[in-house]
């Protein structure tokens, strides 16, 4: 369990009656809905209120989603709020200073952010209506986009909200309403009952009707109390558990490093001598790019291979393997042709789109005439060093993107090379990552061999994912 799914378990138990014992002595619920009543009678009497808001709608069996102590009651969010409302819709007037103008940014950490605020002038705050001026022990809530967070107002601080905030003026203790507008069941509620597209939104209307369990008011106050001794051990325990859960994933990066290092070192898997060496290999990747450049698909010099030296070499292969570049064992692919402009991805499309970016895919284009066929490929991002193996028809979407297609070698096994490669570049400040990769060795084993070796390091990185669960 993280420290999320703690926090929800004690903030369920406490709107179920199970985080403290109940107090027969305790004044019951009913005689606070009565005074509570009372005091919304004495708001309309005062003009602050309409005859309408004293209107309470019957909760039927069919609505209570859990049971509560019999000391409590069900009750919907108005009939115990003074006013439930939301910013004004209209857009406000900037100014450079004046009243701050919070946003979902601002209250989305579950406190009032005022170090990054949008301000309007005092008039137009002066103007609004005294149910959107917050006050202190007010309740705000999301209802837009990130709908579903609640903030306890604690400070007398002059501000003002968007739309997208409504504010929820309790008549009884506002922490334990705060805990409750928080809890799981409210965030299903919310879930549930959301509406739209591009964002989706909690109405008014929904806020209001939500059905609170309402505690006697002592209890009420201890169950606040049992929350806030044990959220600063939930806090420690999350701290705790984000550091394990760095150093796990830090050990299964080193890991995951160590399996690709005994993998090109020839440690993976045993060698067969059955196996057509490397050297057969390479030969037949020569032929091929032999007929790459009577095509016109590659260029006379892009057959010169540079002699590798023994001080080059960086550790010790299999005799049956050899040692290569990059560019002797690849055949370029794709160019500006081949690309489009970031404004020009789609949501929906006929091909995917990829780029050097850290998802596979980045949206779709309808550019069908772009569209890369050769595959499989790998490809790498010059500023990024990200690597990916791509296996299905695409579109190009960034500059500085490199795309190759591995001749005779297995793809997935020059994919995994190339990963480990750029592992190590990450560690080198230089702008454009492809030169350097140019220079790196690639050790190329005998064909059957790096089938084997795919298939090995596929199955531990497969129990190493299932460590991540």
């Amino acid at each position: 369990m993280n420290a999320q799914q703690l926090k929800n378990a004690i903030l369920q138990e406490a709107i179920e009656g199970r985080l403290v014992p109940q107090d027969p002595n305790d004044e019951p619920a009913s005689i606070l809905l009565e005074r509570i009543r009372a005091e919304k009678e004495r708001l309309v009497k005062e003009g602050k209120l309409k005859k309408k808001d004293l209107e309470v709608k019957p909760i039927t069996e069919d609505e209570i989603p859990f049971e509560i102590p019999d000391s409590w009651e069900w009750v919907r969010l108005k009939d115990i709020s003074a006013c439930i409302t939301d910013g004004d819709h209209l857009p406000p007037p900037q100014s450079a200073s004046g009243i701050p103008f919070l946003v979902i940014s601002n209250v989305i950490s579950g406190t009032l952010d005022f170090t990054k605020t949008r301000f309007v002038p005092q008039d137009y705050f002066d103007k609004l209506s005294d149910e959107r001026k917050a006050k202190i022990n007010d309740v705000l809530f999301t209802v837009t986009g990130s709908y579903g967070k609640a903030i306890l107002v604690s400070t007398d601080r002059t501000f003002c909200f968007q739309r997208h905030i409504a504010l929820v003026r309790p008549l009884c203790y506002s922490p334990y309403i705060l805990n409750s507008l928080n809890s799981p069941y409210i965030k299903g509620v919310c879930d549930d009952k959301a509406t739209g597209m591009a964002q989706k939104t909690v109405g008014l209307e929904t806020l209001r009707s939500f059905l609170i369990p309402l505690p006697p008011l002592a209890e009420q106050k201890r169950i606040v109390a049992k929350i806030e001794e044990l959220m600063p051990k939930v806090e420690e325990y999350g701290k705790a558990q984000d550091e394990l859960n760095k150093l796990n994933e830090e050990i299964l990066g080193r890991l995951k490093k160590s399996i690709l290092q005994e993998a090109i070192e020839g440690r993976l898997v045993p060698q067969d001598p059955n196996d057509e060496p490397a050297s057969k290999l390479l030969e037949k990747i020569r032929e091929e790019k032999n007929q790459l450049v009577k095509a016109g698909k590659l260029k006379k010099k892009d057959l010169e291979d540079i002699p590798i030296s023994e001080d080059e070499i960086p550790f010790e292969i299999p005799y049956t393997w050899e040692w290569s570049k990059i560019e002797n064992i690849t055949f370029p692919v794709g160019n500006k042709t081949n690309q489009i402009q970031s404004k020009e991805i789609l949501i929906e499309g006929l091909v995917p789109v990829v780029s050097q970016g850290q998802k596979l895919i980045d949206g779709y284009s309808n550019e069908v005439n772009k569209t890369i066929n050769e595959l499989p490929l790998v490809m790498f991002g010059d500023h990024t060093r990200n690597v990916k193996l791509i296996d299905f028809p695409f579109v190009i979407g960034a500059d500085g993107t490199r795309f190759f297609k591995p001749l005779q070698c297995n793809a997935k096994y020059i994919y995994f090379v190339v990963t480990y490669i750029a592992s190590k570049l990450r560690n080198r400040g230089y702008a454009r990552h492809y030169t350097l990769l140019k220079e790196e060795l690639l050790p190329i084993p005998p064909l059957a061999e790096q089938k084997r070796i795919v298939a090995k390091i596929e199955q531990l990185l497969g129990e190493i994912d299932k460590l991540r669960k």
